[in-house]
Parts: C-alpha cells; sequence; structure tokens
C-alpha cells in the first residue's frame, strides 16, 4: 500500500489532514485481521481468546475502535493491547513481517519473506 497515496486519497474525500493517519491505521489493521473475521472462519474448536498485541501508542486509538466495532463478530472474546515491541518477542516477529510486507509492496525486493509469510497465512 502506498501511503501517501491513501493519505492523498483520503484527504480528498474529505477526512481531515489529522484524522487521515489514524483512518488509515483502522484499514490497514482490519485488512491484517481479515482472515480473524472473513468467512468461511478459522476453527475456534481449541481457541479461547483472541488477544491482539499492537506496537506503539500510536495504535490505541485506532485500536480502540476496531475492537468496539469488532466485537460479537467472532464466537471468542477479542481484546486489543498496546504493548511495547522491544519487551514482547512474539512483537518483534510481527515488526518483521510487516516491515517485509510493506517493504514489499512499495519497492519489490522483498519477495522471498513476502512469499513465506503468505504461505504461512494460508496454511493456518
Amino acid at each position: 500500500m502506498n501511503t501517501e497515496l491513501m493519505l492523498e486519497t483520503l484527504e480528498r474525500q474529505g477526512v481531515s489532514k489529522l484524522d487521515a493517519p489514524q483512518t488509515l491505521q483502522m484499514i490497514a489493521l482490519t485488512s491484517a485481521l481479515d482472515p480473524i473475521y472473513r468467512e468461511p472462519r478459522l476453527s475456534y474448536d481449541h481457541i479461547d481468546d483472541i488477544e491482539i498485541y499492537l506496537d506503539a501508542d500510536v495504535w490505541k486509538t485506532p485500536g480502540a475502535v476496531v475492537e468496539e466495532i469488532s466485537q460479537g463478530s467472532t464466537p471468542v472474546n477479542t481484546s486489543f493491547e498496546t504493548k511495547d515491541s522491544r519487551k514482547i518477542p512474539g512483537l518483534q516477529l510481527s515488526d518483521l513481517a510487516a516491515y517485509s510486507v510493506r517493504r514489499n509492496a512499495r519497492k519489490g525486493d522483498c519477495n522471498q519473506a513476502y512469499a513465506e509469510i503468505q504461505s504461512s497465512l494460508l496454511s493456518m
């Protein structure tokens, strides 16, 4: 996703310059969480809760909005929390995956990492 193009598009549609970055974050977050909510849904037989950890305070508001809107969309409780990725090893892996996907989308030079991530997601 071309961030600058998306921000410009949102602003031209009447979203203020102050709200556009958070709106873009909400779009990105709902896109990343699509496999949880999309039909056919995941099997929840062995899942008690879904905990979504977001890195950095800039994700607090977008996370809170998506959490509120998505409640009841899964048969299990879904919660969102903001954590420091330097203290949560799993978030460090998520940072690496997010960087690789974004870099590949923008510059096309992370093909192998992107293919591995897609393969892992499809096998879930």
